[in-house]
């Protein structure tokens, strides 16, 4: 079989093996278990340096995995010049496992992949389906080129094509910076590649022993930098796992599943049959892709759930059950308080309690994050901005709706400094996509209090120029329901914001009591159009029509772009591009999502 291990190494012997050549095969074998066996005592010293600084469990065991990967190596390494039945054991148990804890601490090292341990199962699973395509196509073509392949071959090949798929995948979707999960990915499908050598050659053949060689040696080498550069950039995620991004379409996928059908209707119609392996491993990989994508829809639905309810479980009055406090004696004396007796849901309050000794310290904990609405040109088809939505998502509550959030924030009185993490957060993101060469605009939502408070004018511009973000790209959004009875209070800070070249727009207009005039008064650049502007109100038989065309129409005369928020089916944007809105939102073009999947979702576009 060998057309296997020529397929798995040929670039490392030509690559990796021209500068070990002068070295002889024992010395490039010794030099390979010498730095896997260093660079794994290193790793287990950096987990406990991690541990020391606080870092989550599962990152330090990430880093324990790779170092026991790295030893493991180091072990497979001097395999070939032990005796024969050695060898074989040696290869046969040691090679997977040291495999499968490289691939296993690459998934958990913070940077690679975001949401903790579900994020990384995601991110593996990922892997696993872009495999399977690629070595079925290797399987067909190249392994039953002679006949079925002999058990040892058809194993070690598919953890091979496994073990260097999940870490390539994991180095292209991981989130910004890549840097270091690239340089980590890449040391992971170098050590694989290695083994995989190893295992395929057991007896001493020095051409292919130079090349395992110079695989092990390079990659504990950039594994050991990629892993040391993620702890000293990845924020520390305590999150649950967020979506990210379908697979189906993605051409990471794509491409692997053509070739491997092609491969197959090749091997049927060159010789008339496929191989029981290369069946089975057809039915797994479909349904790999399957699993994938049911586990995607159901993150992506828990992702979802805290998008702007309507109400708020803060307090709810019962004939959401319970005293508060556990008895009588409390009800009395709230009474006393009060002037009033009030029948409470405990639980209710508990929650409220939790929430509130936890907000502050939210953001610091990694608890906080942002989802990304796009902002759809209705003409072209293709988004143009979007919107940041603030999320939290508590270890043991799970996700907070955002309205109960910032109410929480408001009575704390820490409404400016999430309001702030969130515009921090939200230009780093738009920095990031601007650089990848997206072009995309950015709102934010804003509370209007703090925004008119003193200060705000210049801790907006404090975070466009931390982020070498141009201020025409960034949007602040403002409730019209929070405007109050007041709205030329605004006027003053709204010429402010737009002297410095920020826009603003007025969200939700419609849902309160803001007149013509008062549009004139505030100098917004845009106006997001309540949905019930362009739908017809229920029960009312068709008797009211929507009033798009009139909103749109005031929009062109105060030359104000108008936005129709709240696009949920077809009809819907048909509708207000009659009307004359060029921008629409709403989850007709998705669910708010991670900036991962509106990146992916921009990359497929580019890619047409």
């Amino acid at each position: 079989m060998a057309s296997a291990p020529v397929t798995l190494a040929a670039a490392g012997a030509v690559l990796l093996g021209g500068p070990f050549a002068g070295l002889g095969a024992a010395t490039a074998v010794v030099l390979a278990a010498v730095a896997a066996a260093l660079h794994g005592c290193w790793m287990f010293r950096l987990a406990a340096e991690a541990r020391r600084d606080g870092w989550p469990g599962r990152v330090t065991g990430g880093i324990v995995a790779l170092g026991v990967g790295l030893i493991g190596a180091a072990g497979c390494a001097t395999a070939p010049y032990a005796s024969t039945t050695a060898a074989v054991a040696v290869l046969a148990y040691a090679g997977p496992a040291a495999g499968a804890a490289l691939v296993g601490g690459l998934l958990l090292l913070p940077g690679v992949t975001g949401g903790g341990v579900g994020g990384a199962a995601l991110r593996g699973l990922d892997g696993v389906c872009v495999a399977l395509w690629k070595y079925l196509t290797l399987l067909v073509l190249v392994l039953e080129l002679d006949g079925e392949p002999s058990a040892a071959v058809f194993v070690t090949c598919l953890l091979a094509v496994v073990g260097v798929t999940v870490a390539v995948v994991s180095g292209v979707r991981a989130p910004h910076p890549r840097w270091a999960a690239v340089t980590a990915a890449g040391g992971v499908a170098l050590l694989m590649l290695g083994l995989a050598v190893l295992a395929l050659l057991p007896a001493r053949r020095d051409t292919w022993l130079l090349a395992a060689g110079g695989l092990l040696v390079a990659g504990s080498v950039l594994l050991w930098a990629g892993a040391c550069r993620s702890l000293s950039t990845a924020r520390r995620e305590t999150a649950p796992a967020v979506a990210d991004g379908t697979l189906i379409g993605d051409p990471l996928l794509v491409a692997p599943v053509l070739a491997g059908g092609a491969a197959v209707l090749y091997a049927l119609f060159s010789r008339g049959r496929i191989g029981t392996e290369a069946m089975v491993i057809g039915a797994v990989a479909v349904l790999a892709v399957v699993l994938r994508e049911m586990l995607e829809a159901a993150t992506v639905h828990r992702f979802s759930e805290g998008h702007e309810p309507e109400t708020s479980p803060q307090r709810t009055t019962h004939s959401g059950l319970a005293l508060v406090g556990g008895g009588p004696g409390e009800t009395v004396r709230r009474a006393g308080r009060s002037g009033r007796i009030e029948w409470h849901d405990e639980a209710a309050y508990v929650r409220r309690a939790v929430l509130e000794q936890h907000l502050p310290q939210a953001a610091g904990r990694g608890e906080l994050d942002l989802a990304f609405h796009p902002v759809y040109d209705l003409v072209e088809g293709h988004p143009v901005g979007v919107e940041a939505l603030l999320r939290w998502r508590h270890p043991r509550l799970g996700t907070i709706p955002p309205r109960e959030t910032l109410g929480i924030a408001r009575e704390l009185g820490v409404t400016a400094a999430v309001h702030e993490w969130v515009l921090h957060r939200a230009c780093r993101q738009l920095s990031l996509w601007q650089q990848e060469g997206y072009r995309l605009w950015m709102s934010v939502n804003v509370g209007c209090d703090d925004f008119v408070a003193p200060g705000f004018a210049e801790r907006l511009s404090l975070a466009l120029d931390s982020r070498q973000v141009e201020p025409a790209d960034l949007v602040v959004e403002l409730a019209e329901r929070e405007l109050g009875t007041d709205p030329g209070r605004l006027a003053e800070p709204l010429a402010t914001v737009r002297a410095i070249g920020v826009r603003t727009a007025l969200d939700g207009f419609g849902t309160g009591a803001t007149t013509s005039g008062d549009l004139r008064r505030l100098p917004a650049d845009l106006l997001k159009v309540d949905r019930s502007l362009f739908t017809v109100p229920a029960g009312s038989g068709g008797g009211i029509a929507p009033i798009i065309d009139v909103v749109a129409q005031l929009g062109q005369r105060l030359d104000v772009t108008v936005v129709a928020h709240g696009l949920e089916a077809e009809e819907h944007v048909h509708l207000v591009r009659a009307a004359g809105c060029r921008l629409g939102q709403g989850h007709y073009y998705g669910t708010p999502a991670p900036a991962e999947r509106v990146e992916a979702a921009l990359v497929r576009r580019r890619t047409w």
